[in-house]
């Protein structure tokens, strides 16, 4: 989990731990399969709303802005190696 928390730099986070944590995993795992922004953003949220149900959203991009509306402890935006930014949530 140490490597983990190298790489990635949390800037908001509204979510319980365990599936902060499961974040975390998720989208380092996606980064060390993929250097694309699109496969990596792909499969994050693959992976939440196959283990967390529908529908997720999930942006990767190294510059872009954005507002959204999210269910209550369903989101987290983070930066990965100091260059590449993920914002994932759910909403209805």
């Amino acid at each position: 989990n140490n490597r983990i928390m190298a790489n990635l730099k949390v800037i908001s986070v509204d979510m319980e731990d365990d599936m902060h944590n499961f974040a975390l995993q998720t989208i380092q795992e996606s980064f060390d399969e993929s250097n694309s922004e699109r496969l990596v953003s792909q499969r994050i949220k693959k992976n939440f709303d196959d283990h967390y149900q529908p529908a997720w959203s999930c942006i990767v991009g190294r510059d872009f802005g954005s507002h959204v509306v999210h269910q209550t402890k369903r989101y987290i935006f983070l930066c990965y190696h100091e260059s590449v930014y993920v914002l994932l949530w759910k909403s209805n």
